[in-house]
């Protein structure tokens, strides 16, 4: 055996393939050999922004992962919610969690023009979780995603409450 072939177990589990950008979509594809294989590759490779794609090709079927779960290719069917690894210290931004580092979607309320209204957003956690939103300290101004906001690991109603100072930052959610 030629030195410069290596073993079969020394070869990487899941190996990039391509990326392809596709309508302002980013898809990484890799392939591996198994479907367990893949997962194991998903549950350790956040997408921590909007519009980015990791798609493993296996022989059982292809699964991906992007912003909020990893699902069963092409049809988008979840398998569960990706993991996400806690950054090592809180980093505030306008754009991404400042406990996890991933992007935050914005929830948009309507404004009516020349009036001093005040709006209650009542959300649902799939609201919340299904489109990778979260929510801004009213207090200390950190941005915390539904995950970091404890919002995926509750049952019951409760209140949303900001991770660095214990403000409320939404007591409209309700949780199944």
């Amino acid at each position: 055996m030629s030195m410069w072939r290596r073993k079969e177990s020394e070869k990487p589990a899941v190996r990039p393939v391509k990326t392809e950008l596709l309508e302002g979509w980013t898809y990484h594809i890799h392939e591996a050999s198994s479907l367990a294989q893949a997962m194991t590759f998903l549950r350790q490779t956040p997408v921590t922004g909007p519009g980015v794609y990791v798609v493993v090709e296996t022989p059982q079927g292809n699964i991906g992962r992007d912003l909020i779960y990893i699902f069963h290719e092409p049809a988008g069917t979840p398998i569960e919610h990706g993991p996400r690894p806690p950054l090592p210290e809180p980093v505030p931004s306008s754009t991404h969690c400042a406990w996890c580092g991933f992007y935050v979607e914005p929830f948009d309320l309507a404004q009516v023009p020349g009036t001093a209204t005040t709006y209650e957003l009542h959300l649902t956690v799939d609201d919340v979780l299904k489109n990778g939103g979260g929510f801004r300290c009213r207090r200390c101004d950190l941005l915390q995603c539904g995950w970091c906001a404890g919002l995926a690991a509750s049952s019951g109603e409760r209140e949303a409450r900001c991770r660095s100072c214990g403000t409320a930052v939404h007591s409209h959610v309700t949780l199944p």
